[in-house]
């Protein structure tokens, strides 16, 4: 199977035990050999989901349809906001170590979130973030400079509308949280 699809016997063999959760790249090319027509696919979908905390499948469902989606965070850039790089580091930082092979997927179910923001029209996104999500630094100076880059960029589309609480507004009501 391994020779057939182009994979390598051991990623496979990970899988099959486990261990590792297949790629949505895996799940494409074991539909067109066994010509399940999605089914492999369909249940890559199904465990990626189950790395997402339940409560939070269900507002992630809605906010892949949402008309306005407005976040307000206050230590961290928004997830619809962040670069693969912030949010794998962010991600390795928080997770236990028994977790650590499920970083790369959990990214990319992050990444994938953002293509509501491929829809035509995509929803009005208002961000707000402590200034803290800004000054915040990253173990690696690139990493916050790009995220930084990106968050600009993000910011000057016309449905991305970006405010910062600055440090001089003192207490505010959501300070240590978030709300979505």
């Amino acid at each position: 199977l391994a020779e057939a699809i182009g994979y390598p016997a051991s990623y496979i063999s990970r899988v099959e035990r486990g261990e590792q959760l297949p790629s949505q790249a895996l799940g494409q090319a074991l539909d067109g050999y066994f010509n399940t027509g999605g089914l492999f696919v369909d249940l890559v979908c199904m465990a990626q989901e189950t790395l997402i905390a339940t409560y939070s499948q269900a507002f992630i469902a809605q906010e892949s349809r949402s008309a306005r989606i407005e976040v307000f965070a206050s230590s961290l850039v928004p997830g619809l906001f962040q670069t693969p790089a912030y949010a794998r580091e962010l991600m390795i930082t928080g997770l236990p170590a028994a977790l650590m092979t499920e970083v790369e997927h959990r990214v990319q179910i992050r990444m994938d979130r953002q293509k509501v923001f491929d829809r035509d029209p995509p929803p009005h996104v208002w961000a707000v973030m402590d200034e803290a999500a800004l000054k915040r630094p990253t173990a690696d100076h690139n990493t916050m400079a790009d995220q930084l880059r990106h968050l600009l960029r993000r910011a000057e589309e016309a449905h991305t509308q970006v405010q910062v609480v600055p440090f001089g507004q003192a207490f505010h009501p959501f300070l240590g949280g978030s709300l979505t």
